[in-house]
């Protein structure tokens, strides 16, 4: 009975490793996304507001 409790321990550890083949470019092109997309919002923010102040002169 007491090997048992023991038996759970001694199984092999099966995690999945995920094998980094691919450098660190995906990270650099999700960056630079961000960034763009951060700029085209900032610029669509500006130009709805600017749009605005025009239309209600």
């Amino acid at each position: 009975m007491l090997r048992l409790s023991s038996n759970s321990s001694d199984y092999p550890q099966t995690t999945p490793q995920t094998p980094q083949t691919t450098p660190q470019t995906p990270q650099i092109i999700i960056k630079l996304l961000k960034l763009l997309l951060g700029l085209i919002l900032r610029l669509l923010l500006r130009l709805s507001l600017y749009i605005y102040i025009s239309i209600t002169k």
